[in-house]
């Protein structure tokens, strides 16, 4: 019986992961809370930008706060649909940093190139 490599291991470990759940709330609010930033510039009241979503705007600002990947989808589709911009999702990706994204973000500004990060970032997205 051949052996496995550790490259061989790894790659079955990766595939046997499964990604996390339309509605399991997991991530940070940051990116939703850009989104309501950019659309309140916009005039547009952060109510509006959260319909459907089951958050409110002070639940944003917490550090207790998680999203799922389903109220990340509901904000920006409501964001496309208020929004005159067709460059909404570039403003509101301007507000955002790096650091944002906890150890994930520091680790990509650990990067010693350019190239590093985007494999880095390909990898682990």
């Amino acid at each position: 019986m051949a052996k496995v490599g550790d490259r061989g291991r790894q790659h079955a470990e990766l595939v046997l992961r499964s990604p996390p759940g339309f509605e399991e709330r997991i991530y940070w609010p940051h990116s939703i809370a850009a989104i309501v930033a950019e659309l309140t510039k916009q005039g547009i009241d952060a109510q509006a930008a959260l319909e459907g979503a089951g958050l409110t705007a002070s639940q944003l600002g917490a550090h207790t706060t998680r999203i799922s990947y389903r109220q990340l989808d509901i904000a920006i589709r409501n964001a496309l649909r208020l929004s005159s911009d067709p460059a909404i999702a570039l403003r509101a990706g301007q507000r955002m940093r790096v650091t944002s994204y906890g150890m994930y973000g520091y680790a990509l500004l650990s990067s010693a190139t350019h190239a590093e990060a985007r494999s880095f970032a390909a990898r682990y997205v």
